[in-house]
């Protein structure tokens, strides 16, 4: 990054810049006279000036920090440079710098730039020899010098626009986004002119999850540089994002956005390819958007185009395959497979041979698109179906269902029927408060609406389960109802290993992610609960059944459930063990599940849906905990408190988190209770699940990040209030549904808030808003007794005043 090393602004033009310092010289020596005559009132002026100029300062810093003597340099050096005459001054600082002799250069031309201040050149490569020093802040200080007196000088933008930009590429490798985006906001102010300018300023909003301004800066690329593809292309995969739900707002994003954002992406993905037809980004995206909208003539075209760029891209070769597929052009969908594999030889890679091999039940195309885009409803393929098994379909292998109300080999009774437009939670969705301020704190409500599932009773008949997720199918049909679909290719063989057969009818509440304390309660405990009644009480329809549970190794959380609840089962529950490289066969199995009928609603068709009980569900467990609850003594009770904060460790745990709990202990006192089951505080404060009810029957406010600790709102009392740091984007709304359908009045902090996996990061600011809205829900409440009358809610301001006001004395 040396002068002279490429960077035109930077290069050195030493034939032409002799004559101009010849005749600076001169037009010096005829203006001392001029000079002299004035220098008493100048004197004067200087005496009185209570303001310094740019360059003044410049010379009060060169003496601090820029001077010569700062230099390691040899004396006979420093003294050449200090008795050269201009032109001689110059021809040598010019050659150290060819010379890669920094410290010379610099000194050399800080000389030059204090006997010339009007010519930018002395500025200029100054500062660029401070940069090959490493000084970076040094030199960008004398080009905003040079930027302030030749402000429409190349020569005074270029470096520091250099500097800026090196500085941004640091930060953003170092995905320190905050810093990168201060550079390129000043980058831009300084040349918006420069090619991809808004691109980049685009790209760091969009790390930021800015989507707005990101959108804004790619739009003003395209109306500066029309010609440029890659505007375009940004603009189309930030919609394409949006379509997808990953670029979302706070609170999710509607079915009917999605198809306006689709619409969209497909007009700025066409407008990319008329302004580079060859481009393998435009292509690309505009043949997935044409393989949503199934039209898959143009969607192959343009895959192919991409594909011309590099034959090894797998993103372009998996969707080129599968819109082959969906085309009926099996066989060639199959040697795209087969080139994937080549490249990466994945269990992935070869699955996907089963997904573009299967035929495809799918709807006709007006239908889909009324159905809704992107709904990829093709069947994929299982192991084959063993000999002599008789199915309802006509495919050499097992199907994949993915609900059970489209299964042909299961039974399903309706428990509790809900009407299918049964919405809960409208109008009162999570609060929040506007602006946060302590004069103004405004609440703000923002409708977040679901609405509830039929709770059902299956029965499966010869059903095998396997693998770490439990996976269940039968000889015709493989069941992906429970936890995500990824778990295939390595759970589900469906092959002829030893097979553990139970032949008595058992009843299943296992579940892939039953170790995770929220999946447990909402998921399981609920189930449990439901079956017992349904299956195993006074009216039940399998009385004799047995549960199954995981094994204890696995999660000891459902025993320590039936323990806790002290309920005694006919028989002693069975283990199922995950992974032990077997397959159980039962002769019948029951289950309690829940399926929504309407799917088309936006608040419930997403990947998170099945994660959210129905209202039965989760109100059974609440009225069970306190039937519980009641029957203990107040003795026997673990301490509790009315306001709950949950620690977090790990995956989205809180850094800096000791800012806010200070200030919430300062605040609450001893009505304050720190759920810490990791001992990030210190020690663990909580263990048990017996301990878990005992501390949130009493709470009235529970607060903390997005986490599995907030389930255990389902404990608390019917006016308990929920204050959630949500994530960003807010896509997986699971405790506002929970909250919904118990009726809890639930808040969230949008300061305070991380990207999915990412850490919360607390600072005094965020904990201030926090503060202030733990203040409002109290004041609403008519808690306001649970605060410290002595707080400062000036946050340290009005002691900081004193201090100011003692040393003005």
């Amino acid at each position: 990054m040396g002068m002279g090393s490429g960077r035109g602004s930077h290069r050195f033009s030493r034939r032409w810049l002799v004559a101009v310092v010849i005749l600076a010289v001169a037009l010096s020596s005829i203006s001392d006279a001029k000079k002299s005559k004035s220098n008493k009132s100048n004197q004067k002026k200087k005496t009185k000036a209570t303001k310094k100029g740019p360059e003044d300062r410049c010379s009060l810093y060169s003496a601090v920090a820029l001077s010569a003597d700062a230099l390691a340099l040899p004396s006979e050096v420093r003294n050449e440079l200090t008795s050269a005459d201009a032109q001689t001054l110059f021809m040598l600082a010019s050659t150290a710098c060819e010379k890669q002799q920094n410290e010379k250069c610099f000194v050399g031309f800080n000389l030059f730039r204090e006997k010339f201040p009007n010519l930018v050149e002395g500025y200029s490569n100054a500062g660029v020899a401070l940069e090959r020093l490493g000084r970076l802040d040094d030199a960008k200080f004398l080009y905003r010098v040079a930027l302030k007196k030749f402000p429409e000088a190349d020569k005074a933008i270029g470096p520091l626009l250099n500097v800026l930009q090196m500085e941004a590429v640091k930060a953003y490798d170092e995905k320190n986004y905050k810093v990168a985006l201060s550079r390129y906001n000043e980058i831009v102010k300084l040349a918006p002119h420069i090619p991809d300018a808004f691109i980049n300023l685009g790209n760091i909003n969009e790390a930021l999850q800015k989507y707005d301004a990101a959108a804004d800066a790619y739009k003003e690329t395209m109306e500066r540089e029309p010609n440029n593809v890659k505007g375009y292309n940004a603009m189309c995969r930030l919609l394409l994002m949006e379509v997808s739900g990953v670029a979302v707002g706070r609170f999710g994003v509607s079915r009917a956005r999605r198809l306006e954002a689709f619409n969209e992406a497909k007009r700025y993905c066409m407008e990319a390819v008329q302004v580079d037809v060859d481009d393998k980004g435009a292509n690309m995206n505009l043949g997935m958007l044409y393989k949503e909208s199934l039209e898959f003539d143009l969607s192959i075209k343009h895959l192919r185009k991409a594909l011309d760029g590099d034959k090894s891209d797998t993103i372009v070769l998996t969707n080129l395959a599968t819109t082959l597929s969906r085309n009926n052009e099996v066989p060639a969908a199959v040697k795209f497979i087969e080139d994937i594999i080549e490249i990466n030889d994945s269990p992935a890679a070869h699955f996907s041979i089963g997904t573009v091999t299967a035929p495809h039940d799918r709807l006709s195309k007006k239908a889909l698109r009324e159905h809704g885009i992107g709904q990829d409803l093709a069947v994929a393929r299982g192991p084959l179906i063993p000999a002599g098994a008789k199915c309802s379909h006509s495919l050499p292998h097992r199907k994949l269902v993915r609900s059970w109300l489209s299964a042909n080999s299961v039974e399903v009774d309706i428990i509790e029927m809900v009407d299918e437009h049964e919405h809960f939670g409208t109008p009162d969705g999570p609060r929040t408060l506007n602006n946060i301020t302590l004069a103004n704190t405004k609440i703000q409500a923002v409708p977040l609406s679901f609405i509830d599932k039929q709770t059902i009773a299956l029965t499966l008949t010869d059903v095998s389960m396997e693998g770490a997720s439990g996976i269940m199918y039968t000889d015709c049909e493989v069941y992906l109802t429970i936890g995500l679909s990824t778990d295939i290719p390595r759970d589900y063989s469906g092959a002829n290993q030893e097979v553990i057969t139970i032949n008595t009818p058992v009843v299943s509440v296992t579940h892939p992610s039953i170790g995770n304390y929220y999946h447990f309660t909402a998921e399981v405990a609920t189930r449990m609960l439901l079956s017992l009644d349904y299956y195993f009480g006074e009216n039940g329809v399998a009385k004799d059944a047995t549960l199954l549970l995981p094994a204890r190794y696995e999660s000891n959380l459902p025993w320590e459930f039936l323990d806790m609840l002290g309920i005694k089962l006919k028989h002693e529950p069975i283990a199922y063990e995950a992974g032990i490289g077997k397959r159980y066969l039962f002769k019948k199995l029951h289950r309690i599940d829940w399926v929504q009928l309407n799917t088309e609603d936006p608040d419930n068709n997403d990947m998170w849906s099945e994660y959210l009980p129905s209202t039965i569900a989760l109100t059974t467990l609440q009225a069970k905990a306190r039937q519980h609850q009641a029957e203990r003594a107040p003795a026997d009770k673990s301490r509790s408190a009315p306001v709950v904060y949950i620690c977090r460790a790990g995956v989205r745990e809180i850094t800096h988190e000791d800012i806010l709990l200070r200030m919430l202990t300062q605040l609450l006192g001893d009505n304050l209770f720190v759920h810490d089951t990791a001992g990030r505080t210190g020690s663990a404060t909580v263990g048990t699940l017996q301990s878990q009810l005992d501390l949130f029957e009493g709470a009235q406010i529970i607060m903390g990040a997005h986490g599995a600790g907030l389930i255990n709102m389902v404990y608390a009392a019917d006016n308990a209030t929920v204050i959630e740091f949500p994530m960003t984007p807010q896509c997986n709304r699971c405790f506002g549904y929970v909250a919904m359908a118990l009726g809890i009045d639930y808040w969230i902090v949008p300061e305070v808030s991380t990207f999915y996996h990412l850490k919360y990061e607390m600072s005094k600011k965020k904990a201030k808003a926090t503060l202030i809205t733990l203040k409002a829900v109290l004041e609403e409440k008519g808690l306001v007794g649970l605060m410290s009358p002595t707080f400062d809610w000036t946050f340290g301001a009005k002691a900081k005043a004193k201090v100011s006001k003692k040393d003005e004395l």
